[in-house]
């Protein structure tokens, strides 16, 4: 047969089928080239030109190199291969067009045969893949990226699927459970570390963690638990959690996050254990605290103030409803003498008469510092309170009996002196010599001054302030240290006055010194408590409010300004509300409507701000609604939660880029399988003409068909009968896989034999069943057809004439595992990959029929349906056994058939 029998052939192809297959090839989605032996083009779809950028019909009869020159020969050296009788192909390759542009290909390189079985040339199939490489490698480095933000982002983040396996653990996670980077993912880890609702001491079962409540469907928000991890303190945490749901609605899983609140749970438990303490140190000396807050009128009071001043424990009062606990002859001049403090002050001393609502009068001392803003306008008072009625009534009873002691307990006696102006002359009490520690005799005490004892820093302060009431006649008060003869310093309330005599010439000082060092103390822990509360909410990106949403009232600390990045703060709700998108502000006043009404108790959203330089920002805004006496307010915090939304968007978008790939690559199959199918079952009805017109010839010659002739018309029937067995394997290749609905429970073992029974095996081979052969889920055609093909294999390629073939079956991580051995001369271990391609066989097609697409299919099949396969042997030793794996779908109280 001349070199162009098959081009013959492929004519005679097309007009029996009336140009079927130029047509075909015409509209195929990949470029087709048809090269003969020479690499010169005998064909190329519209495709081809179009891909490479060619002008239509230009590379006909040229010869392929001049068309793609290859510098490396590595094309060359590719398609010589090719012509040797290899089947090429290659998924994914780079390939750099002549003007430079690098593409990717999908390709394969099939030789093509003549009548007479001699390649005739090279049948070149390629698919421009570029696109999906590109999107694939972006995808790829999107994923780095998200991988990298969650390893480094400072909360915990924990994720599993929906079978709650455990898919992402990342550092934050690791350092709060005490794993080191190399440490895997334990799978008894709640052993590990036994998790605590927040008490403490109650466990958490695994129903309540907030992963797995996530994975039921809830999302959980601030879950409070404690990580009791060996070797370790006690790791608080705040939770979030919520279930992944796919763009179709399917559930993908579940993540949590977890915020490391363990400092912050110290800082609470350290400022309530000096916040009794401050509570204490009131209640037994006697003082109380208070805030006035200029800009709200707002005043606030500690437990001990209200015991002073007979208050119920409420929240506070408004600035002129505390005057009305003044007495009435006093009220307006502590009304003027506070308004010119907060004005003119940074502290003072006051002392006035109040009266309790009982309507009791007592004699109240006030001190307070004034606390400006940048502008230095006065902002808020913060005070103390200290009741001298019993100080001031036992200093009004002596006073009858001495104008000495009348003049030392006008403040409340810790000790008391006087000294003689004309002689110099002091006299100091016991509890005065007890207050500066001395035990000197009375001479020597006579000779003393009290600003002998006052700390070297603060004399020259009393000094002026006494100088100056001895010009004015008037008391003085100053509070400063003294150092006692111990050399222990003491914070003292000094107070003292002129007695003058009938001509009003002051002749005698009097005073006396109260110990205040408790009290001052106690401010100076009130303001260390202040500061860390200040710090702990700036941390935390928090800040706290409370607001009045009928009058469009809000009060904040200095954080909500920050969250913001505003420069001062505003009481004006709709002020902070105008930075918060259209959306949010909606979603804010209909809750804010939904509790005036009384139909909800709280505030809980997330809603997106913009800060004062444009930056946007989520805030997670939460309040409870408190309701006295029918005034309504809410109190409440609001929380930079950006970074927790941001990985969140990021997550559902590469969820969405994950979709879209894998509906584009089930497209993509779909569309192969479909060319397949398409391939194989149009070729057949030419074929079966050319069957015939040999048919024809046969008859028409008769006996006068003899000699070369006949042999090469057999010839040509067989190839025809070989052509069919190969198009009906591609075709059950390209079916195979695709059986939907038809799964059920099958008896493996009845398949088995049945399947030995159809193949009428020889009686010199003998197949074993090794029991147990476990049930397994799936389509019985498809698994018969498994069996048959390797059990066929496993006769039609044994070397002798009997043989022995064992089929065995067994359970390994989740999955069921067959073997079919048998004893022949085996697959080498070079070949055992090759053998599962399509058309592929080991021995030439004269020595054995066969299409070489058994495997193939049995491959597809398999994979198709969850499983692998793999062949098992070795080179030095007869025998050869294919091992596949099918999935048991759950199947672990299954009986063996």
């Amino acid at each position: 047969m001349n070199d162009n029998s098959a081009q013959g052939i492929i004519q005679l192809m097309s007009a029996e089928s009336g140009n079927l297959l130029p047509l075909l090839i015409e509209h195929l989605p990949i470029g087709v080239a048809m090269l003969d032996t020479d690499m010169r083009y005998l064909v190329a779809n519209p495709r081809w030109y179009v891909d490479y950028g060619l002008p239509e019909k230009s590379v006909i009869g040229r010869s392929h190199f001049d068309v793609f020159p290859d510098p490396s020969g590595y094309w060359q050296d590719i398609h010589g291969r090719c012509l040797n009788g290899e089947v090429l192909r290659n998924d994914e390759q780079r390939y750099v067009l002549a003007n430079g542009t690098v593409i990717w290909l999908r390709w394969d390189l099939i030789p093509w045969r003549q009548a007479d079985d001699q390649i005739g040339g090279i049948m070149s199939f390629t698919q421009i893949i570029t696109e999906q490489v590109e999107a694939r490698q972006a995808l790829e480095n999107q994923r780095g990226l998200i991988d990298a933000v969650l390893e480094n982002i400072d909360d915990g983040i924990i994720a599993c699927d929906a079978d709650a396996n455990v898919t992402l653990v990342n550092r934050a996670t690791r350092d709060l459970l005490g794993l080191g980077t190399a440490d895997e993912w334990p799978e008894t880890w709640r052993q590990k570390f036994p998790l605590f609702h927040a008490d403490g001491t109650t466990p958490m079962a695994g129903k309540d963690i907030p992963l797995a409540r996530a994975l039921r469907g809830e999302v959980v928000k601030d879950t409070e638990m404690i990580i009791a991890t060996a070797g370790r303190d006690p790791v608080f945490t705040q939770s979030d959690a919520r279930p992944l749901v796919g763009a179709a609605g399917e559930n993908l899983g579940a993540v949590a996050v977890m915020h490391n609140v363990s400092d912050l749970r110290e800082r609470e438990a350290i400022l309530r254990r000096e916040a009794t303490r401050l509570r204490n140190a009131e209640r037994v000396g006697g003082t109380g605290s208070w805030e006035w807050d200029a800009r709200t009128g707002m005043v606030h009071w500690s437990d001990g103030a209200r015991r002073i001043l007979g208050l119920p424990a409420e929240e506070g009062i408004d600035f002129f409803e505390t005057l009305n606990l003044v007495h009435p002859d006093d009220r307006q001049e502590v009304q003027d003498f506070l308004l010119d403090a907060l004005d003119n002050k940074d502290s003072y001393v006051h002392e006035y008469r109040g009266m309790r609502p009982d309507g009791t009068v007592h004699d109240v001392r006030s001190r307070g510092e004034v606390e400006r803003d940048a502008s230095g306008k006065g902002i808020k008072i913060i005070g103390t309170l200290l009741d001298v009625t019993e100080y001031n009534q036992i200093g009004r009873s002596l006073a009858m009996k001495a104008e000495q002691l009348s003049r030392a307990e006008l403040i409340g006696l810790s000790g008391t002196w006087e000294r003689d102006l004309n002689t110099g002359h002091a006299v100091w009490s016991d509890g005065m010599a007890a207050l500066l520690g001395t035990t000197a005799d009375p001479e020597t005490m006579a000779r003393a001054q009290p600003g002998d004892f006052i700390h070297p820093e603060d004399r020259d302060e009393v000094v002026s302030t006494i100088e100056d009431a001895s010009q004015t006649g008037d008391d003085f008060e100053i509070d400063c240290r003294i150092v006692r003869t111990d050399e222990a310093v003491r914070y003292v309330q000094f107070r003292g006055g002129f007695i003058k005599d009938a001509r009003g010439k002051p002749f005698r000082l009097a005073g006396a010194m109260h110990d205040v060092t408790d009290l001052k103390e106690q401010e100076i822990e009130l303001q260390a408590l202040t500061e860390r509360y200040r710090l702990a909410s700036e941390v935390s990106k928090t800040a706290t409010w409370e607001l009045w949403p009928e009058e469009r009232r809000i009060l904040s600390d200095e954080n909500l300004p920050r969250l913001f990045g505003a420069a001062a703060e505003s009481d004006e709700f709709d002020d902070w509300l105008g930075r918060v998108d259209l959306a949010g502000q909606q979603a804010i006043d209909q809750q804010l409507e939904d509790v005036v009404a009384g139909r909800l108790d709280t505030l809980d959203m997330t809603v997106r701000a913009q800060r004062v330089d444009g930056t946007p920002i989520w805030l997670a805004p939460f309040g409870r609604a408190i309701r006295d006496e029918g005034a309504l307010r809410i109190v409440g915090t609001v929380r930079d939660v950006t970074a927790e939304v941001t990985v969140q968007r990021q997550l559902e978008q590469k969820q969405q880029e994950l979709t879209e790939y894998a509906e584009e690559l089930k497209r993509s199959n779909a569309d192969l399988e479909q060319f397949a199918y398409v391939s194989s079952h149009d070729l057949k009805a030419p074929l079966r003409g050319i069957d015939s017109l040999a048919s024809w010839i046969e008859e028409d010659l008769g006996d006068a068909l003899q000699g070369e002739p006949a042999t090469n018309l057999a010839l040509l029937r067989t190839r025809i009968r070989r052509l069919e067995d190969l198009l009906e394997s591609l075709l059950q290749y390209s079916r195979a896989g695709r059986r939907q609905g038809s799964a059920e429970m099958v008896d493996t073992e009845k398949i088995l034999r049945d399947t030995i029974d159809l193949l009428g095996l020889p009686e010199t081979f003998s197949v074993s069943i090794e029991p147990p052969i476990p049930q397994v889920y799936a389509d019985p055609v498809a698994l018969r057809q498994i069996f048959s093909n390797l059990i066929g294999n496993a006769v039609k390629h044994h070397d002798q004439a009997a043989g022995v073939i064992s089929i065995s079956a067994a359970r390994k991580s989740g999955m069921i595992e067959f073997t079919v051995a048998d004893d022949g001369p085996g697959v080498p271990e070079r070949f055992r990959e090759r053998v599962f391609e399509m058309f592929r066989t080991l021995k030439p097609r004269d020595e054995l029929e066969a299409s070489g697409m058994g495997l193939a299919i049995v491959r597809k099949t398999i994979e198709r349906s969850g499983g692998t396969i793999r062949i098992q042997g070795s080179d030095s030793v007869r025998g050869v056994a294919f091992v596949f794996t099918w999935p048991h779908h759950g199947d672990e109280n299954l009986t063996t058939g």
